[in-house]
């Protein structure tokens, strides 16, 4: 496996989407009948709910979650039927452009003076614009990438109320030679995917 793709979040550090962030924050202690918190500054809320996010998608691999949002996909999930494709060695799929719209929720939870809000849920979408890439697929499993270009933009939200229009993050170059850890990303249908364990009691 070649080394994760973490995510920049520096888009996110400009002082208007910090403070729009707070300004969130403070609205939902408002909902909570927590007025009395709103003397701390939006922007102060803001900053920290940033750092908060960042360190939660510390680990936040953004090509895994691109092979994700392709098992979405039809025209590629289809090659992981492998009961229309027997695919006892690697295949090569070439992929022109397209978009894809990886969606994360994270919940931020605000404590101040020994009280914890409830989960406050913000949506944070990606966009990967990609021009071209080629996937190898094998067995239901996308197990590699070779090549491409991928531009990527962000936006964030909580519920409806936009914190920051979608802004362009940087464009690069897709590794040309990515494998992901064995066995890949499953993109089989769910009739051929193993059941999961029933909890314990």
């Amino acid at each position: 496996m070649t080394e994760p793709f973490v995510l920049d979040l520096d888009a996110l550090a400009d002082g208007d989407t910090i403070d729009s962030l707070g300004k969130a924050i403070k609205d939902a202690l408002a909902e909570e009948g927590k007025g009395r918190w709103m003397r701390l500054s939006a922007s102060w809320l803001g900053g920290q709910a940033v750092d908060a996010i960042d360190d939660a998608l510390a680990n936040f691999d953004l090509l895994d979650a691109i092979a994700g949002a392709w098992a979405g996909v039809r025209e590629i999930a289809d090659r992981g039927d492998t009961d229309k494709y027997r695919q006892v060695r690697t295949s090569r799929l070439r992929l022109g452009k397209h978009d894809l719209d990886i969606d994360l929720h994270p919940h931020l939870m605000v404590t101040v003076g020994g009280w914890t809000s409830p989960p406050i849920e913000l949506s944070l979408t990606l966009t990967a614009a990609i021009e071209a890439v080629e996937l190898r697929i094998k067995q239901g499993f996308i197990t590699a990438i070779g090549g491409g270009v991928c531009k990527l933009s962000i936006e964030l939200k909580r519920g409806e109320t936009g914190l920051m229009p979608k802004r362009s993050l940087h464009k690069f170059d897709l590794p040309g030679d990515y494998r992901f850890t064995a066995p890949g990303i499953d993109i089989r249908p769910q009739h051929l995917r193993p059941r999961p364990e029933p909890p314990t009691a």
